[in-house]
């Protein structure tokens, strides 16, 4: 019975999966389109929300490793483009959800290689002009650093240049970020 339920919901799983990415997926196309007409078009906001709140939930109780390796890359290669519609002001309020979201998804591989893929993605994010797109990104680095902990050493050399890069930003908030990042890098790895 357990196995009969257990498949029942992973094929549940695998459906909801494929539609979420689909729908952020056009959530990032109509949020990074230069008209507003076309904008106006796409999901709306409280439904991306809603849906990323699942996305998030379900990677909080994945017990059976629904997330493979091919699943968390292709949910972060998704949720990396919302960082770029994040300088845009009326993005600005995902920055919380997908913060989270992303966090809980690095939680469910313990893969060094995935991880570095990763953060390789969300770090690319900072080499644009907007101040809100590189804090994000650097909070999110934050808070999957502290829940990685200790094996976070493997992602140093990844890490180094984006944030040397940031010691120099022009946003005082930007490279306070930095280098709060890099005391939590020395922190856990010493």
């Amino acid at each position: 019975m357990s196995d009969c339920l257990k498949n029942l919901f992973t094929s549940y799983h695998s459906f909801f999966w494929d539609f979420t990415m689909k729908l952020i997926s056009e959530y990032c196309d109509s949020a990074l389109s230069a008209t507003p007409k076309k904008r106006s078009k796409g999901y709306s906001f409280k439904v991306v929300k809603l849906v990323m709140g699942c996305l998030q939930r379900c990677a909080i109780h994945d017990r059976e490793q629904f997330f493979s390796d091919e699943k968390f890359e292709e949910s972060v290669q998704t949720l990396c483009r919302l960082y770029s519609a994040v300088g845009s002001s009326h993005y600005s309020k995902l920055t919380g959800i997908l913060m989270t979201t992303m966090t809980e998804i690095f939680g469910t591989t313990f893969d060094e290689v995935l991880w570095k893929g990763g953060i390789y993605k969300l770090l690319t994010n900072t080499r644009t002009e907007h101040e809100t797109v590189k804090i994000a990104c650097l909070s999110t680095l934050e808070e999957i650093c502290g829940r990685i902990g200790s094996a976070v050493g493997c992602l140093i050399p990844d890490v180094m240049p984006f944030l040397v890069e940031l010691f120099e930003d022009v946003s005082d908030r930007v490279t306070d970020l930095a280098v709060s990042n890099y005391r939590q890098l020395e922190r856990l790895t010493s």
